[in-house]
């Protein structure tokens, strides 16, 4: 079987695949538009007392309880010491960039002070807490 496309040959049994679709041309040589896609079903609305039987949890929202109060706040102390360590740190990084980019003794003397005073006791809360 030779197809309308310059003599490619194609036989459907050993492609296994459907022949190529050839697109009926305008006289102005380009293809007819696409037909646009039918619009979707609009939607079923829901009677008054169906809608009430429908909830968005199928089973009763349980009360919280004190150990998972406790285990949250527990959390929350360990992510914010592990918060207050990266802004430091990243503050740090900051301060040691700009007193390497331009060394003056003053410079070095507030990144080392700010490293002792603001970096190492968060780093010693950091191995305290865990």
């Amino acid at each position: 079987m030779v197809g309308e496309q310059g003599g490619f040959e194609f036989d459907p049994q050993r492609h296994h695949q459907p022949p190529p679709i050839v697109h009926q041309l305008r006289p102005d040589g380009l293809a007819a538009p696409a037909r646009p896609a039918p619009p979707p079903p609009s939607p079923q609305p829901v009677p008054p007392g169906e809608a009430a039987r429908q909830r968005l949890f199928t089973e009763p929202v349980r009360d919280v309880n004190p150990q998972y109060v406790a285990m949250a706040r527990a959390v929350s102390q360990i992510l914010a010491t592990r918060l207050l360590l990266l802004i430091a740190v990243l503050t740090a990084s900051g301060v040691w960039a700009f007193t390497i980019y331009d060394p003056l003794q003053l410079r070095i003397i507030a990144a080392s002070s700010f490293s002792l005073l603001g970096v190492a006791p968060l780093i010693w809360l950091y191995h305290r807490k865990g």
